[in-house]
């Protein structure tokens, strides 16, 4: 499947030399990053937001978390074509945490299950 995903964007490419280079090189990125890419800029606002909120700082832990959902929200229409599935998964698991963090009184440890639940699904969608 890889090589037909690679062999599709090179069978398309009209240009030669360093540019062809660097689409190779990013496809490959991109395959090598799971199926919605590389999301490490998404997981490490997820470990913030649980840290922060493990110090009983819900507002700020809800001001980090928005974070997570514009850079989620900017990403959607790059990432959802590349696997619907994985990214329904990861957005299911995004709504729950931001859910629990904006309740009047967010509950710890639904506020804590939530995010470990948003982490895990970051690490496999």
């Amino acid at each position: 499947m890889k090589h037909l995903i690679l062999a599709s964007f090179l069978a398309a490419a009209t240009v030669t030399g360093s540019v062809a280079a660097v689409t190779v090189a990013t496809v490959g990125h991109a395959l090598a990053a799971g199926p919605l890419g590389d999301l490490s800029s998404l997981q490490a606002i997820v470990t913030d937001v649980q840290a922060i909120a493990k110090t009983g700082d819900f507002a700020k832990a809800q001001t980090r978390i928005t974070d997570f959902e514009t850079l989620w929200d900017q990403d959607e229409e790059a990432m959802k074509p590349m696997n619907k599935k994985a990214w329904h998964h990861v957005d299911d698991a995004a709504d729950a945490a931001l859910k629990a963090l904006r309740t009047k009184t967010p509950d710890v440890a639904e506020v804590s299950n939530t995010l470990s639940e948003l982490a895990a699904a970051l690490a496999n969608p």
